[in-house]
């Protein structure tokens, strides 16, 4: 598989050593993530039950609700940088880089401003959790808020990390610590019947990842300084603006799972989260991960290219890559509809009844979802995203507005979530008809 895509692709700027390790620890890690998810679900059924489950994943969405706010300076930081180490210009790098550890600092004031007007007005409908004490709630959500901050941190040196194209190192921490996490809550319900465990489990392993991230970034960087002596605000606006389409894409994806789960969470019983939820894991959180590590491949070596002007590589591995990814979706669709229900009923012990219906619905959303993310790859890699970051976050925002008051209307989560298709399949038609305006002018846009 290694050999046909080094072949496939006309990407040059890989040495052959790291190519290999980030293709390997990509298979590795995502082999990782599927053990883990496949472990996750039915522990968490055996040892906790459908009903504490669905609390559970409803707890795990509210800190992700406040990352909505995070501005996602790291994807656009990460690409400026390999653009410029292409170049030799090391200094300037160094310089985005310093300026990008502040983005850190502005992230955390907001995010700590937003957590506290929310529980001070009380914003949050938290009527699910009655069951819960006060100060156990309190205590969990305290967990979820220090391992925020300890994610928001942890980007500085993923940024470092990433810049020198060792995605590999992202891909093992990440995939590894994930693992060990999800296995200790899932059996902490084994000897506790508390939340509050599963909660102190959950931020320790956060540590434990921030603390793998700081140690590996010292190992291998050789540039970069921790450091804001380099702070300049012409800098800091230009992280600010590149980093507009990348925090748009991952706010999208907040609001189209975190988000959307909460709103199940205010209508619906605990039980059906951990319905939608794994039915999601299986077939649309699956793939995606996979092809958005392809995808991450990509756009460091796009960024290589585009740093040394070689446009007519970029013109011919833009419309490969995407050949490939459509022929491998495409696979995995046809997979799930032979097999897809059988696994599913046998991987949740039949908790819970798949319905054709619900699964032909998220594998529409995830076909639709991964060739846009296809397709935007290289104008990620080039911090040219503004405009289908925005375009997608407006179609985002009005689809779960759409879906939030047709649950209101007592409408099913099925008929709810036909908005949410809909909106990836007219997101797709916008990145399409963007791509090929710009395709054909690719350089004089550029």
């Amino acid at each position: 598989m290694i050999s046909f895509l080094k072949n496939f692709f006309n990407f040059k700027t890989y040495s052959k050593k790291k190519i290999t390790k980030n293709f390997f620890s990509l298979y590795t890690s995502e082999g990782t993530q599927i053990l883990t998810q496949l472990l996750f679900a039915p522990l968490m059924l055996y040892f906790w039950g459908a009903r504490d489950f669905g609390i559970w994943l409803f707890l795990i969405s509210i800190p992700n609700i406040f990352l909505i706010f995070n501005i996602n300076f790291q994807a656009a930081a990460v690409q400026e940088i390999t653009i410029l180490n292409s170049q030799k210009k090391y200094l300037q790098s160094n310089k985005i880089f310093q300026n990008s550890i502040i983005f850190s600092f502005v992230n955390i004031f907001v995010i700590t401003l937003l957590i506290a007007i929310a529980f001070v007005f009380n914003f949050l409908d938290l009527s699910i959790l009655d069951e819960f004490s006060n100060f156990e709630l309190k205590l969990i959500l305290v967990f979820f808020i220090l391992s925020i901050y300890l994610n928001m941190f942890q980007g500085i040196f993923q940024t470092g990390i990433n810049s020198i194209g060792k995605l590999y190192i992202n891909y093992n921490i990440s995939s590894y610590t994930d693992l060990v996490s999800k296995f200790l809550i899932a059996i902490s319900g084994y000897y506790f019947e508390s939340l509050i465990y599963p909660a102190i489990i959950y931020f320790i392993t956060s540590l434990l990842r921030f603390v793998l991230y700081f140690y590996f970034f010292l190992l291998n960087n050789k540039y970069l300084k921790i450091s804001i002596k380099e702070r300049s605000l012409k800098i800091f606006l230009k992280l600010a603006k590149l980093s507009v389409g990348f925090t748009l894409d991952v706010i999208n994806f907040l609001i189209r799972h975190s988000l959307i789960i909460f709103i199940i969470g205010i209508f619906l019983e605990p039980h059906i989260i951990g319905y939608v939820v794994t039915v999601k894991t299986l077939f649309y959180f699956f793939p995606a991960r996979f092809f958005d590590k392809l995808r991450d491949i990509s756009l460091y070596e796009f960024a290589s290219l585009f740093g040394e002007n070689k446009m007519s590589f970029i013109k011919d591995n833009i419309i490969k890559f995407n050949i490939i990814i459509f022929l491998l979706l495409s696979l995995f669709i046809s997979m799930s509809y032979l097999i897809g229900p059988f696994i599913y009923n046998t991987w949740t012990d039949n908790k819970y009844e798949l319905s054709i219906f619900f699964l032909t619905i998220v594998l529409f959303d995830v076909f639709f979802f991964i060739l846009r993310n296809s397709i935007v790859a290289f104008y990620m890699s080039v911090n040219r995203y503004i405009f289908l970051g925005t375009s997608d976050f407006l179609i985002t925002c009005l689809i779960t507005s759409l879906f939030y008051f047709s649950l209101l209307k007592d409408n099913s989560f099925n008929e709810a979530f036909i908005f949410i298709v809909i909106g990836s399949f007219v997101s797709l038609l916008v990145t399409i008809v963007y791509h090929l305006y710009n395709f054909k002018n690719l350089k004089k846009k550029i």
